[in-house]
């Protein structure tokens, strides 16, 4: 490690454990870019899940209002011939 000049240099020690210590458990820039990534691509994951549900239940509305559209004419037009 380099000595850092001026009045921070009396301060930093590299053997004291305290210092070894803190080292270890600040998250270097890289690690923290990592979990932000993996947390981001996550939501990402679960966003386009949900998506997919939406979309799925909605193309499921979708396709039994149109049978039971279909069934309701069917029947009417039944009744029409019946008159």
């Amino acid at each position: 490690m380099t000595s850092l000049p001026g009045p921070l240099a009396n301060q930093v020690s590299t053997s004291s454990a305290w210092g070894e210590s803190h080292r270890k458990a600040m998250a270097s820039p890289k690690r923290l870019a990592d979990i932000g990534y993996k947390v981001f691509s996550g939501s990402m994951m679960l966003l386009t899940l949900y998506g997919g549900y939406l979309c799925s239940i909605r193309a499921y509305r979708y396709f039994q209002r149109r049978e039971q559209l279909q069934l309701t004419a069917e029947n009417q037009s039944e009744d029409t011939l019946k008159d």
